[in-house]
């Protein structure tokens, strides 16, 4: 019997927008990177792209910037 593998699938909402951002040499603040704010399929293909080029210099995280509605 082979083991059980479980994976977390994110599905945003339709107009949820993200941010790429970088930790210089991973440590210190986030700091924004010149992309404008994009769908998470952007967003992520960007992310990934830049993990695989910079991770081992730098952190890259994906930050959710949609605008919150006021109840």
């Amino acid at each position: 019997m082979s083991p059980l593998t479980c994976y977390t699938i994110f599905i945003p909402n339709k107009g949820t927008m993200f941010k790429l951002q970088l930790q210089w040499q991973n440590e210190g603040e986030w700091i924004d990177t010149v992309y404008a704010p994009t769908e998470y399929a952007t967003a992520s293909v960007r992310l990934k792209k830049y993990q695989k080029l910079w991770g081992d210099t730098h952190t890259y995280r994906l930050l959710d910037v949609t605008p919150q509605e006021v109840a």
